[in-house]
């Protein structure tokens, strides 16, 4: 329990880098900067919900195709590899029992060789056991240990940063991509001016306090916030084409005063 504490500041740290991931991979799939939208923590960690389901769903899509095409050919290769080794093995050891002979005939040259390497191993080394040779031995051990601890802990920093961002930033890249092809069919209208006067109609990417993210085929622009003004939601459950049902709204009587949806 006193763990907790330390344990929930790790994970909402982690949750907060895997929104940024997101975010940032989704926006830089059409070379937006991430910095002119004013995101605030509540809006990473709805990012980080959105990254998790988009790189679950891909885990998930994925795996059917990992494992058609390449778990199951593998599990089958690497069976029949096991059972000719095994039996393979079982053929070599029946030919050494099979050509063994029966008793074991030690020559004394063979037994006087062995007692002459045992007792070239038992003398001492002149370097050995001496403070001189455990000092340079000792050194060199920390040191190593030292670089090993040193490389592992970057190693691991490094790991669980990828980890936390470079699935998300991709999960956010391919939604993007996706999102792309699709036209941004789900994504409310707006027409806004151009520069030379025109007005083209674009689909809402993205919205903060300051910019706002616009798409047709054609380019991706941003333009300032004030310039949204007035977004157009498709409904799906009117067919195209028929005049909405019920009272129609009223107007408003100040042009400037609407409100977006």
């Amino acid at each position: 329990m006193k763990l907790a504490p330390v344990l929930l500041a790790l994970a909402t740290g982690m949750f907060y880098l895997n929104g940024v991931a997101y975010r940032q991979g989704y926006l830089a799939h059409f070379h937006l900067q991430s910095t002119m939208f004013d995101d605030d923590a509540g809006h990473q960690m709805a990012f980080a919900v959105r990254g998790w389901q988009e790189l679950v769903g891909q885990v998930l899509d994925g795996a059917g195709f990992v494992v058609v095409h390449w778990l199951i050919p593998i599990a089958a290769i690497a069976l029949v590899t096991c059972w000719v080794l095994w039996q393979a093995e079982r053929w070599r050891r029946a030919r050494r029992r099979a050509a063994r002979p029966p008793g074991l005939v030690v020559s004394a040259e063979h037994r006087r060789a062995v007692l002459a390497r045992r007792e070239k191993r038992a003398r001492p080394h002149p370097l050995r056991n001496t403070p001189l040779t455990r000092g340079l031995v000792l050194m060199v051990l920390f040191s190593f240990l030292g670089l090993s601890v040193l490389v592992t802990a970057i190693d691991g920093i490094g790991a669980v940063l990828g980890i936390c961002v470079w699935p998300f930033s991709y999960a956010g890249d391919a939604l993007a991509a996706r999102e792309q092809a699709m036209g941004f069919v789900n994504a409310p209208s707006v027409t806004v001016a151009t520069p030379e006067g025109a007005k083209v109609e674009f689909r809402l990417i993205t919205c903060g306090a300051r910019y706002c993210a616009l798409f047709r085929p054609e380019e991706v622009v941003t333009v300032p916030a004030s310039l949204v003004t007035w977004l157009t939601n498709e409904t799906r459950a009117n067919p195209a084409g028929k005049p909405p049902q019920g009272p129609q709204p009223q107007q408003p009587q100040n042009p400037q005063a609407k409100s977006t949806s």
